[in-house]
């Protein structure tokens, strides 16, 4: 080698008929390369560690492949195989399947039951398909309901009896949906389908967040600790109030790719703000960088756990507040 080590040979006594176009998986820990496995000479495509260990039958099993060629995302190799003398290109998988999401019901009677706070992944297999999620809530609060993934899905909130409460298509981050409604104690029932015109399939994944308040309003006290922290969606709104001198409310923050977050609270309560990642001390604060006395911060992140802390100013004014939320994507 250049630098005057050694040189080790991969592919040492492994099929001796010639080892040939290495190519190298986009993680770096594999290498896929044709081997003559036979006195013909007939190629064929075979996969090693990138240290030279666990070879593997061949991929091509009575296939003559040569020039093999990975996906970006690592679970193709394309490959060269010649039939009649013309060369044609051919794709196989690698690797193990990814795990197919759980088919939900197509009725509200086949309802999947979700907990008030759930990350549930789904799919929408064909065309038309719907799926059905239902709730139980005990008590009167705020419900926040969304889904997150690329494929362009539309929402339907419903209450026990079937009627229709609201719908949403892209209020969501890209083509998801998004819906927040107060709701008193009952059995309510979210549906999903592809698209405006229930076309669209692919996988997407729901996520649900309830809060109980009084009344059928969001509740106003909340963790004084990160530990007891409320959670709370992006692109949200979130009632509150500091109802004394020295409290402090907590929030937590799931975010599921990278983006800019911005966090603020409104009305006419002097707020402090403090945003920190899970593990970890505060990332930056802020007085009054919002309208009038409220707190405004903006922040780059990459998906992870983050928290909110909304003190008074001085850690002595009190009062009711909003704590919105937003997030772009790139």
């Amino acid at each position: 080698s250049r630098d005057g080590t050694p040189l080790v040979p991969l592919t040492y006594n492994f099929p001796r008929w010639g080892n040939t176009s290495p190519a190298w998986s986009p993680d770096g820990t594999k290498i896929a390369f044709a081997s003559a496995s036979n006195d013909d000479g007939d190629q064929e495509i075979y996969v090693m560690n990138a240290d030279g260990t666990s070879f593997a039958r061949p991929l091509t099993v009575g296939v003559v492949a040569r020039s093999p060629a990975w996906s970006p995302d690592g679970t193709k190799i394309a490959f060269v195989s010649s039939h009649d003398g013309d060369d044609d290109i051919y794709v196989i998988p690698y690797g193990p399947a990814a795990p197919t999401p759980p088919d939900h019901g197509d009725t509200r009677e086949r309802a999947t039951v979700v907990a008030p706070y759930s990350t549930v992944p789904g799919a929408l297999g064909q065309p038309g398909d719907v799926d059905y999620f239902r709730l139980d809530v005990t008590q009167a609060g705020n419900l926040y309901v969304w889904t997150t993934g690329d494929t362009d899905t539309v929402g339907y909130l419903q209450n026990q009896e079937g009627r229709h409460l609201a719908g949403d298509d892209d209020a969501g981050l890209k083509a998801n949906f998004g819906i927040e409604r107060e709701v008193g104690p009952g059995t309510y029932y979210v549906a999903v389908v592809g698209g405006e015109g229930r076309t669209a399939t692919g996988t997407y994944t729901l996520e649900v967040i309830f809060t109980a308040g009084d009344g059928g309003r969001p509740a106003t006290d909340h963790g004084n600790t990160r530990a007891e922290a409320t959670p709370v969606g992006v692109n949200t709104r979130t009632s509150a109030a500091l109802e004394r001198a020295g409290d402090i409310d907590y929030f937590r923050l799931e975010i599921h790719q990278a983006g800019t977050l911005t966090v603020e609270t409104t009305g006419d309560t002097d707020t402090v703000g403090y945003f920190g990642a899970a593990g970890g001390g505060w990332l930056a604060q802020d007085d009054d960088g919002g309208t009038e006395r409220n707190f405004r911060i903006a922040r780059d992140v990459a998906a992870g756990t983050y928290y909110v802390a909304v003190a008074g100013f001085n850690r002595t004014a009190t009062g009711p507040y909003m704590l919105a939320v937003r997030f772009a994507a790139p």
